[in-house]
């Protein structure tokens, strides 16, 4: 009807089912990669127009699909965002240096509150008037940024291309900081930690990596200025039992998973313990990649598990340990699970971990940790 009607091309879409919360993330802003392409090979089969496909694609996908001639053209929205520099990238062969969309939803989220556009990965977005923001430094400085999580791989980036001679210390062997454990529970994640260490190498940025950062040190390098970027500081809430054997927090369970806590690992029995041992020194620990694939057939954390605490980490975590055939319970003592994350992931993820038998609770109050059980009320 729209070809008989005159149009010059059709866009490739679809509308998700609103009666339930995850319906945004099925259409039309689909979340599974490429989850339009279907759609748009069965237009191009039937009409005679251009065809544009929609709907997360990677570039290879696209690629391959304008090769085998499934669409005409392709539009991209979200990708954009994160890059608007991507079509030049592309042509003039520099894909490497296209900075990810980590599909967050923060972006579209911001609709949902009458708020402007941002982007988790491209803090110029809606700051382009802006022009100071990676202006050339009047006078180069020496800089120390201390933390090699995306907050300090950014900002080493940024200093280095205004011209600043900038070093970035790190205390663990790998780039990520805590958005390591990101990248396990979520994949795209770790796309953005590879981009910023990539950008890195290829600016005059020293990286020392297994760097500890203290006082002399800081001194002893008599730098113009230190950025510090290492993080939240996190404490476990004094909760009952929170000492015993067999519970971790947050820390420790980051430690665990890739073998860096010598005090969360003396709580395992010696065997996990041995095994854990022998994958760091063999680095297989060290590969985000590797571990998301062999976590799904071991990891050293039993099959029921209580997460206290359903923020943002607490729900990644569980979204985690749930695709890796755990039974799974979380605890939140406040009236909402998961308000950092942006609205429409958050809609995602709880209602993903519903659907898979997660036991989400809220207004948990009275905690209280034994050997075999957490009591609550």
């Amino acid at each position: 009807l729209a070809e008989q009607a005159g149009a010059d091309a059709i866009d490739v879409s679809a509308y998700g089912n609103v009666g339930k919360s995850i319906a945004f993330t099925e259409a039309p802003l689909v979340h599974e990669p490429g989850g339009f392409l279907p759609f748009a090979k069965k237009a191009k089969a039937a009409l005679s127009i251009p065809i544009i496909a929609v709907g997360r694609l990677e570039l290879d996908q696209a690629e391959k699909g304008l090769a085998a001639s499934d669409f005409d053209m392709v539009a991209m929205g979200r990708k954009l965002l994160a890059d608007p520099e991507l079509p030049g990238k592309v042509m003039a062969d520099r894909t490497a240096d296209i900075r990810p969309c980590i599909y967050c939803y923060i972006c579209v989220s911001q609709i949902f509150i009458n708020q402007p556009l941002i982007c988790a990965v491209n803090p110029r977005l809606g700051q382009e008037h802006r022009d100071d923001l990676i202006a050339s430094a009047g006078q180069s400085k020496k800089i120390i940024v201390i933390g090699g999580g995306p907050g300090g791989m950014e900002a080493a980036r940024v200093l280095a291309e205004r011209g600043h001679r900038v070093s970035l210390w790190e205390k663990d062997k790998d780039a990520g900081g805590t958005a390591r454990i990101a990248a396990l529970a979520y994949e795209p994640n770790g796309r953005l930690i590879r981009w910023l260490h990539g950008q890195l190498k290829a600016l005059p940025v020293e990286l020392q990596f297994g760097k500890l950062a203290t006082v002399e040190a800081i001194q002893a390098e008599n730098p113009d200025q230190v950025i510090v970027a290492t993080g939240a500081a996190r404490t476990a809430p004094d909760i009952p039992g929170k000492n015993l054997p067999h519970v971790f927090d947050g820390d420790q369970m980051r430690g665990l998973l890739f073998g860096t806590d010598p005090v969360a690992m003396k709580k395992l029995p010696a065997y996990k313990q041995f095994m854990l041992f022998c994958a760091r020194h063999l680095q297989i620990l060290r590969s985000i990649g590797l571990l998301r694939v062999l976590s799904h057939v071991w990891m050293p954390i039993k099959k029921k598990v209580v997460i206290i605490g359903g923020g943002l980490v607490g729900v990644e975590l569980a979204e985690f340990l749930q695709e890796r055939g755990r039974d799974i319970t979380v605890l939140e003592p406040g009236a909402n699970l998961a308000p950092e994350l942006s609205i429409v992931r958050r809609s995602r993820v709880i209602y993903m971990l519903r659907e898979h038998g997660v036991a989400l609770h809220t207004g948990a109050s009275s905690i209280e940790i034994k050997d075999s059980v957490v009591i609550f009320e």
